[in-house]
C-alpha cells in the first residue's frame, strides 16, 4: 500500500510498499491524494503496460524472423547450392 507522508513545508511525499503497482493508485484515491496526481498514476501505468507490450511483440517478431534463417541442414553436412 501507499501511505502518503507530509513534511514540514507542506510537500507531499509517498511511501511504498512492494505490492501491485495498481494497488498503490487505489492506496493514493485512499489517502486523499490530489485528482491530478492520481490521474498521472493512472495514465503512467498504462503507457508502461502499452510499451512493455509493444516491446514483447516486437522481440517475438524478431525471434521469428530469425526462425527463416535457420538452416535444414544437420551440422556437419554439406550444403547443396
Amino acid at each position: 500500500r501507499i501511505k502518503v507522508l507530509t513534511n514540514a513545508n507542506g510537500m507531499l511525499s509517498f511511501s511504498v510498499s512492494d505490492e501491485s503497482a495498481g494497488g498503490s493508485i487505489q492506496g493514493m484515491a485512499a489517502n486523499n491524494v490530489p485528482d491530478s496526481i492520481i490521474q498521472a498514476a493512472k495514465d503512467a501505468f498504462t503507457d508502461g503496460a502499452r510499451f512493455s507490450a509493444l516491446a514483447a511483440a516486437v522481440f517475438l517478431a524478431l525471434g521469428f524472423i530469425a526462425t527463416f534463417r535457420l538452416s535444414q541442414h544437420q551440422h556437419g553436412e554439406k550444403v547443396k547450392k
